[in-house]
């Protein structure tokens, strides 16, 4: 076993140059992997089952590059995980590696650890295969049986019913194919209808360009320690930081398959595939999103990376878990272990501990993220999270881009929503002046009114915008050089509102932008994100907000003793009753997670991807229980519906997170 250092403590217990700094988790052990192209996404190849074994169907996208589009331009079908393998079964044929905790370092070696908690800290255990290294079938932890895209459109669910309607209402349906890649001639372009209301606004694509070091501004060579120091990481992302630079390109100039921080590597990627792809309709475009994903997991027959968290701690310890974890173990199997709790994580406990983090990593305490349209609820990056944080913020945003990623990758579901402009910029999309609208509506209709009317050079305005900074003092920001001494008139207004929209959208926070969509891209590659707009990544990311309670209740089951009893209506007369709120506390109790996943409650799913459905269940207790990992409730079989009510609304009355069992 390996042991970490101490904490270096000053007299008030806290670490030598602590400030609010990530908990003092694990550092994941490094074990050697055979390495891989970030960007490259096996094609998931159709396999023949032994009999009575888990077994995959379909097939992916061909593996043939940007070039050799000559053919037919089609696909293999669309692969869709009927298994996967048991995850108890799976551990018991592992041995396990474990470490203790690594404090976190600073540049200057200082331990940035909040020690005010005292005690040991979590340990990451790392399970590997005793086998011969014989490929094994990626092991998905979402995935059900049966054909995706026939499960998305059967079962009377309709995507259209659970899009997230933004403000702009029907005009933000025109908005979302306002752009589309197009291919011709071996060139992929960005092509806009011009018939779209407000295309006279043009469109840009920001990228992250390396700036020229100079004698004066030499970069620093960081070499990394044999143990992975999590200083090592902070020091590195600020170093990669300090060197980018944010621009933005037109769009009818740029290159479509051009992302924020470079392109998808086209060597064994058919893009005209995803291209092809990316037009089809929403069930078939997840299917096949589904089928690459599941293709990128490493097989918990080869690796599980098992992650001990204090939960007073999670998001903290969550945090320092993905910021330092090793590229190559972005994709393995995660599994949840909150001390002083027995629960054994067979799904629900991992559901709950990603419900609770991204709860937790929105809290404006934190000063990671901040609520910028408080009527849609969205949220953005805090533009003074390096006050708010400390020297280890961009760390946060790191670890968020990953967590982000693994969202996509396990088929979790956020509790929050990203603005529409932050949707975006993951997918590639060109920005516009209109994009503004959802980050700031107030002043996007000052900035709409001044563009649309004469007389700007009387509204005493020049190049500057102000902002309230961390300590909550309004300061004053040039948007280009010397700006305050340009004043705006009719002639120059489009370049102040484009340099105003460039400003707070991009410029303020673009390392912060910069090291999430590295940590976000490290898990799930550019070209798979090609196939969704913003309305439908959002829709993946964070599901339904709304709980349909007829689809709920279709597509529940019932032990016997419930079926066509009273108690049974009365827990649906109840359920029915109950306002939004009540509802999805109910479903975080039962299930670990407060929202409807994608194609409704008929995908819900046990811990290795197989289709689990809400199940009901009459026992003889004084109180209800669930059984999160196997998204099942315990009825008391009480004699009244008052009886019944009561449990109910005692259960939701009291603290609804933790675990004693899975």
């Amino acid at each position: 076993m390996l042991t970490a250092q101490p904490f270096a403590r000053s007299s008030d217990g806290r670490a030598a140059g602590a400030h609010r700094g990530l908990a003092g988790g694990a550092v994941p052990a490094r074990v050697p992997h055979a390495p891989r192209a970030a960007e490259e996404v096996p094609a998931a190849q159709p396999q023949r089952a032994a009999a009575g074994a888990d077994r995959q169907v379909g097939g992916g996208i061909p593996a043939r590059g940007v070039e050799s589009h000559g053919g037919d331009g089609s696909l293999l079908g669309v692969a869709w995980w009927q298994g996967g393998g048991d995850g108890g079964a799976s551990h018991r044929r592992c041995n396990a590696v474990r470490r203790t905790a690594r404090p976190w370092r600073g540049a200057a070696g200082a331990g940035l650890a909040d020690l005010r908690r005292g005690g040991g800290v979590g340990a990451a255990e790392r399970r590997r295969s005793r086998s011969n290294g014989a490929a094994c079938a990626p092991s998905p932890t979402r995935r059900g049986s049966g054909s995706a895209s026939d499960g998305l459109k059967g079962g009377g669910f309709e995507y259209g019913c659970y899009l997230r309607v933004y403000s702009g209402g029907a005009a933000c349906d025109r908005r979302r194919t306002e752009w589309q890649r197009k291919i011709k001639c071996g060139e992929v372009y960005w092509f806009r209808e011009a018939a779209q209301e407000g295309s006279q606004y043009p469109g840009y694509v920001p990228v992250f360009c390396r700036e020229d070091c100079d004698g004066a501004r030499e970069a620093e060579v960081l070499v990394e320690p044999p143990e992975g120091d999590p200083g090592w990481v902070v020091a590195k992302l600020q170093n990669e930081t300090r060197l980018m630079k944010i621009r933005t390109a037109s769009a009818e100039e740029a290159n479509a398959l051009e992302f924020a921080t470079g392109a998808p590597s086209s060597r064994n990627v058919d893009i005209k595939g995803y291209l092809d792809m990316s037009r089809e309709d929403f069930p078939t475009k997840f299917a096949h999103f589904v089928a690459c994903t599941s293709s990128l997991m490493v097989p918990a027959e080869l690796e599980v990376l098992k992650l001990f968290l204090r939960r007073e701690y999670a998001v903290e310890e969550s945090m320092e878990y993905f910021c330092c974890m090793d590229d190559n173990d972005t994709r393995s199997v995660v599994r949840i272990d909150f001390a002083e709790e027995s629960g054994v994580d067979a799904g629900g406990v991992h559901r709950e501990w990603f419900t609770l983090v991204t709860e937790l990593v929105i809290d404006p305490s934190l000063g990671v993220f901040t609520c910028v349209n408080h009527e849609i609820q969205t949220y953005y990056f805090n533009i003074n999270s390096r006050a708010d944080v400390g020297v280890e913020h961009l760390a946060y945003f790191f670890a968020v881009g990953r967590l982000v990623g693994r969202a996509l990758l396990d088929g979790e579901v956020m509790g929050f929503h990203f603005v529409p402009a932050l949707l975006k910029i993951i997918l590639g999309i060109p920005l516009t002046f209109r994009d503004y609208e959802d980050f700031d509506p107030t002043t996007y209709k000052s900035l709409l009114w001044m563009l649309e009317n004469d007389g700007a050079d009387t509204l005493g305005l020049d190049f500057t915008a102000t902002r309230t900074n961390a300590n909550g003092d309004m300061v004053v920001v040039e948007l280009v050089p010397k700006g305050g001494e340009i004043p705006v008139t009719d002639s120059n207004k489009r370049s102040f509102a484009e340099h105003w929209v460039h400003y707070f959208l991009l410029e303020s926070i673009s390392d912060q932008l910069y090291v999430f969509l590295k940590g976000l891209y490290e898990v799930i590659p550019r070209q798979i994100l090609m196939l969704f707009d913003a309305e439908e990544l959002d829709y993946v990311l964070c599901g339904c907000d709304t709980i349909d309670m007829t689809d709920w209740e279709t597509h529940t089951r019932c032990s016997r003793n419930l079926t066509g009893s009273r108690v049974l209506r009365w827990f649906w007369e109840l359920v029915r009753d109950m306002n939004p709120e009540s509802r999805r506390r109910l479903l975080q109790f039962a299930t670990g997670c407060s929202r409807v996943p994608i194609g409704g409650f008929r995908h819900l799913t046990s811990h290795d991807g197989q289709i689990c459905p809400f199940t009901l269940k009459g026992v003889h207790s004084a109180y209800i229980r669930s059984h999160a990992c196997f998204n099942r409730l315990d009825l008391p079989l009480v004699s009244t519906r008052a009886e019944l009510k009561e449990v109910l609304y005692a259960t939701l009355s009291t603290e609804t997170y933790g675990f004693t069992t899975a």
